[in-house]
């Protein structure tokens, strides 16, 4: 994040619910980047939701084959809302929460929630130095107005737009997601609280304890 130069297409890609689709209309309440300066091997995926409804984000590809790692999601309860760890966040913890954002991210997604804001970084199974897997035509696809954003469904509606994935990935996407019927976003929300109250009661037992 420390730049002290003008971030250029090269350095920062804009996104929106789809990569490399951002929504730039007035209505719109998600706005998405990736960032890269060309000299560290780590590439960022930082999303903001400003909106009052669960996004399920489609999460740009990464072209040495690897996934995406949750490093900051703003809607947990602290201290797991940045996972590092630290005098309180053990190695323990950090595990069982990366645990339940791990299938999303496998499947190359991730649910954000209603105002809040998460920081992805390239994670394992790639190994090398990990690049974006570029849209075609960058220097349209990521500065052109998208078409006004629609009333938000109670289901996460698929994109009316060209997408600018390859027959390949979205079969990739669809064989790590499968057969499985999606759930609505509601359920999704649902989910999400319920993770929540149990890492603020995992929060609340430790607090306890060191009062005792």
């Amino acid at each position: 994040f420390r730049q002290r130069s003008f971030l250029d297409g090269e350095k920062v890609q804009w996104h929106g619910v789809k990569p490399f689709e951002p929504d730039w209309s007035e209505t719109s309440r998600i706005v998405a980047f990736t960032l890269q300066d060309g000299k560290s091997p780590e590439v960022l995926y930082v999303a903001f939701n400003s909106g009052h409804k669960v996004e399920l984000l489609e999460l740009p590809e990464l072209d040495d084959g690897g996934v995406w790692d949750i490093l900051v999601d703003t809607s947990k309860p602290a201290p797991h809302d940045f996972l590092e760890v630290d005098d309180m966040l053990t190695e323990e913890e950090l595990t069982t929460v990366k645990g339940q954002a791990e299938p999303y991210l496998q499947a190359g997604v991730y649910p954000l929630c209603p105002w809040s804001a998460v920081v992805l970084r390239q994670g394992g199974d790639g190994g090398g130095r990990s690049s974006l897997v570029a849209a075609p035509d960058f220097a349209s696809t990521s500065t052109g107005i998208s078409s006004p954003a629609e009333n938000h469904p109670d289901d996460v509606a698929p994109s009316t737009g060209p997408s600018t994935k390859s027959k390949s990935a979205r079969g990739k996407q669809k064989a790590n997601s499968g057969n499985r019927a999606k759930p609505s976003v509601s359920e999704k929300l649902l989910k999400l609280e319920e993770e929540n109250r149990k890492l603020k009661a995992i929060l609340d037992a430790k607090t306890s304890q060191a009062l005792k």
